[in-house]
């Protein structure tokens, strides 16, 4: 596998007690009409939290983002339902209804949760004062969100010039995971990359020469389909990236695979059952799930694997109309004995759940872009930042 393990400091190199600490978590979670739908994600932080607790700090401000608000105030983004959540888990907790404020400002709370930071435009921009206002809240930052950790945004990165940083429990545990069992993976090794986000077809070139085999779906196998000049209706494609499309087909074709048939509707509440095929005109309709030939066809290719890793749903698997795809693969890989079976991404994740196979599989990642961006060989700023800290503040300053 590509990516390599950097050195850097973990919290339990950290002299915590009567410090006052800045948590980056990861609490991207999902809301339906204010309710958080699944609770994995802050779950999956509270080790972190429990650990820095029992080292008696004077405070932990946590921060995060949630959706994409693009610096606007939405309230339909706010983190005001995880502040709820930890409310009901943790004693002694305060939502600041601001992305970030004074110190001097700060209530006596032992746990301190700020508003989304996206809320300020210059998180995502890394901006200089912004990261450092964050850093001035705080002694010591500890990294914990793994989903971030490809960002260059001021909570992941910027604040690391200015305080001493470390990397949370689960950001090394999901390291250490990831780099024991897809190193080296055990072949046959089948990556499934699917999903609404364009971004994720930049991530099959990495795979190439790693992977046995590769099965599409989503935004990415829209795209292929529309390299081999299928009809593809009203669906949205990489445009950017067509031409990579084709060049694997010539040279991958025996490596690649993407549909041969989908479900079809004109919305996402058509409930008219349709299948297509490649050679069919769907003209305005959309693509919203592989078809049972295409299912057979990936459950062929599972079959052969000895490490699988799940990145992204097949199809709209939260209507039950369009969840076959998803479903159908989900189980069948979670019958696998022997079998390294890996998950990334939320909604990947979500539908582990949904279809009640989560804890059939040997590990789900908190990350989605960030988990296929490590192993395929991207770049990880939160990782590089980190690995820079230790030389900005060596131990015997901290």
């Amino acid at each position: 596998m590509a990516f390599q393990m950097k050195m850097y400091n973990k919290i339990s190199d950290a002299n915590i007690e009567g410090k006052r600490i800045l948590l980056r978590a990861d609490l991207n979670v999902p809301l339906k009409t204010g309710h958080i739908t699944s609770d994995v994600r802050i779950e999956r932080t509270v080790p972190t939290i429990e650990y820095l607790l029992s080292k008696n700090p004077k405070q932990i401000v946590i921060c995060s983002h949630l959706g994409r608000p693009e610096g606007k105030m939405i309230s339909d983004l706010s983190l005001k339902p995880v502040f709820e959540w930890f409310s009901r888990y943790f004693d002694d907790v305060h939502f600041e209804r601001e992305p970030i404020m004074n110190i001097e400002a700060l209530p006596e709370n032992k746990i301190i949760l700020l508003e989304n930071l996206r809320f300020d435009k210059r998180e995502n921009k890394n901006d200089k004062m912004f990261s450092k206002k964050l850093a001035s809240l705080a002694d010591i930052f500890v990294l914990d969100a793994f989903g971030t950790l490809h960002r260059k945004h001021a909570s992941v990165v910027g604040v690391q010039q200015y305080i001493p940083s470390y990397a949370g429990h689960l950001v090394e545990n999901e390291l250490l995971f990831l780099d024991d069992k897809l190193k080296h993976p055990k072949k046959p090794f089948v990556v499934i990359i699917a999903g609404k986000k364009e971004g994720k077809i930049k991530f099959i070139k990495n795979f190439l020469s790693t992977a046995d085999y590769i099965i599409l779906g989503g935004v990415v196998a829209n795209t292929f389909l529309k390299a081999k000049n299928c009809n593809i209706g009203n669906c949205d494609y990489a445009k950017d990236h067509l031409d990579f499309a084709k060049m694997c087909l010539e040279k991958y074709e025996e490596k690649i695979f993407f549909p041969e048939d989908y479900v079809i509707g004109k919305s996402i509440n058509d409930l008219a059952e349709r299948v297509a095929t490649r050679s069919d005109r769907i003209n305005d309709n959309y693509i919203f799930d592989i078809g049972p030939k295409t299912i057979e066809t990936y459950k062929n290719v599972l079959s052969r694997a000895k490490t699988v890793l799940f990145g992204g749903p097949l199809g709209v698997f939260e209507n039950e109309q369009f969840e076959n795809g998803t479903k159908e693969l989900a189980q069948y890989i979670a019958g696998f004995e022997k079998v390294i079976k890996i998950v990334v991404g939320g909604d990947t994740a979500l539908a582990m759940e949904k279809f009640d196979v989560a804890t059939k599989m040997s590990h789900i990642s908190t990350g989605g872009g960030a988990s296929l961006k490590l192993v395929s060989g991207g770049k990880m700023h939160g990782l590089i930042a980190l690995e820079n800290n230790m030389q900005l503040f060596p131990n015997d300053e901290i």
